[in-house]
């Protein structure tokens, strides 16, 4: 390598992204500060443009200034979506974002020059995603140095065994932006067999984001003051606070945009009774995950929840903390991206793990529904799709029958009944039709459950 050469592995998650990199004098990764000189290795993934000047402004900095505030961005990828009804793509904004991102290794060194890249994707992401988050790369300039991508759990696994011979039964937790996500695998040098994997959408940083920002609408709406761009203006206060929300057991807050300004403290009760659905939620997944810890020999955290304390505290309560990985869960993901481009560059060689699972359904299931040619199965989740949270509507006409049976049907065979589901609890619409909002939840391939939600009567 030259001496201004530097390999970059990069993480953008919709919450937050990190960038690792391995220098001509370095043997192993190190994270980039990327806030702006605060020695932090990530930044949010959010975005303002400020039409007055045309200029675009990112992570903390954006949170701050008035203009058109845009977060959320990755999780849009894969529609090729405009921006607001705008002219700018989403994969445009992203392109300005990774070009800011990886623009941070001309603070190490002036000269910097990236000869390699590669950035970690969720294990289940779409194709359409990953050409989009393309666009976003090549918008970046760096088309010439992209060496691929590399699914999150194969980073995160490769920068643990940097560290640590991995062996025997490990637990990966991913916190991340859209659902907790986790896995047991057995380790055999470098294979891994996945033996189960479940996910909670219910636990996704995204959800914690949406319980702060209706906690500060409360807050607002109880103040009686006004602002202009109510809903913008409290996306901006709560992405600005959201940290310091559930860091903190107490704090105080000041609406220095209201008018009139005021300041709210908050308890240590209003804390913990935010923080409460969480704490027992996870603690419900880890046992579902690994029902007798002690037979679990390593644990590894990724994904930008794992940094919130009372989060991290569930899991090394659930399990013991001597098998807990040190790594800082938001950046190992980047971390092992870099020390895989290294290794495509052939300037470093690092033992590649195979990762042996089945996140594809081997099945269609649906339910059964009257059309105009009698009977019919309709599929909710098909096969060979990644399975994952499903929703749907379920109309209900007065009188009918309230359950709802599920149906599974192999390849070439006829549908089968796997499970019944009592709908009783809805309210009896006598003169309307009802409907009914339907989410199906994975744990893994072949277990799910059901959440029936009344959504009234009349048109959605």
């Amino acid at each position: 390598m030259e001496p201004y050469d530097f390999i970059l592995g990069l993480d953008i998650g919709n919450s937050t992204s990190a960038a690792a990199y391995i220098g001509a004098n370095s043997d192993s990764p190190a994270l980039i500060d990327v806030s702006g000189g605060y020695g932090l290795p990530v930044m949010p993934t959010a975005f303002t443009f400020m039409p007055d000047t045309c200029e675009w402004i990112f992570g903390d900095f954006a949170e701050h200034s008035n203009g058109l505030f845009l977060n959320d961005i990755v999780a849009k990828l894969g529609a090729f979506k405009y921006i607001q009804g705008g002219k700018i793509k989403n994969a445009e904004a992203l392109g300005y974002f990774i070009k800011n991102l990886t623009g941070y290794c001309k603070n190490i060194n002036p000269k910097a020059e990236i000869i390699g890249l590669v950035v970690c994707v969720p294990d289940f992401c779409t194709e359409q995603f990953k050409d989009e988050l393309t666009l976003a790369i090549n918008h970046a300039g760096l088309g010439d140095k992209f060496l691929g991508f590399a699914a999150q759990s194969l980073c995160v696994l490769t920068a643990a065994t940097e560290e640590d011979n991995l062996s025997g039964l490990l637990a990966l937790l991913d916190f991340g932006a859209g659902s907790l996500r986790g896995g047991i695998y057995e380790i055999d040098k470098t294979e891994a067999t996945a033996l189960k994997y479940m996910q909670d959408t219910y636990l996704g940083f995204s959800r914690l984001d949406e319980t702060a920002t209706d906690y500060f609408r409360k807050i607002f709406e109880a103040s009686g003051s006004h602002m202009q761009n109510t809903e913008q203006e409290l996306a901006r206060f709560s992405a600005a606070h959201k940290n310091t929300l559930w860091f903190k057991e107490q704090l105080k807050v000041y609406f220095n945009r209201a008018n009139p300004p005021f300041a709210k403290k908050i308890s240590k009760h209003d804390t913990d009774a935010l923080k409460a659905p969480y704490v027992s939620g996870m603690q419900n997944f880890l046992q579902r995950l690994a029902p007798d810890p002690s037979k679990i020999d390593k644990v590894i955290f990724a994904g930008g929840g794992f940094e919130l304390p009372f989060i991290q505290a569930v899991a090394i309560n659930y399990f013991q903390s001597s098998k807990i990985y040190k790594k800082n869960a938001a950046t190992n993901a980047a971390h092992g991206a870099a020390l895989l481009a290294a290794n495509m560059l052939g300037l470093k060689h690092i033992p590649l793990f195979t990762i042996e699972e089945n996140k594809k359904l081997t099945c269609d299931i649906g339910v059964k529904a009257t059309t105009e040619n009698g009977e019919a199965f309709v599929p909710i989740a098909m096969q060979g799709e990644i399975w994952q949270n499903n929703i749907f509507t379920l109309r209900i006409l007065p009188g009918a029958e309230k359950s709802l049976d599920i149906y599974m049907r192999e390849k070439d065979a006829s549908p089968v009944k796997v499970a019944e589901f009592d709908l009783s609890h809805l309210p009896e619409r006598k003169k309307h039709t009802g409907f009914c909002r339907i989410e199906l939840r994975f744990l893994n391939a072949s277990d799910f459950t059901v959440e029936t939600i009344d959504e009234g009567f009349g048109l959605l």
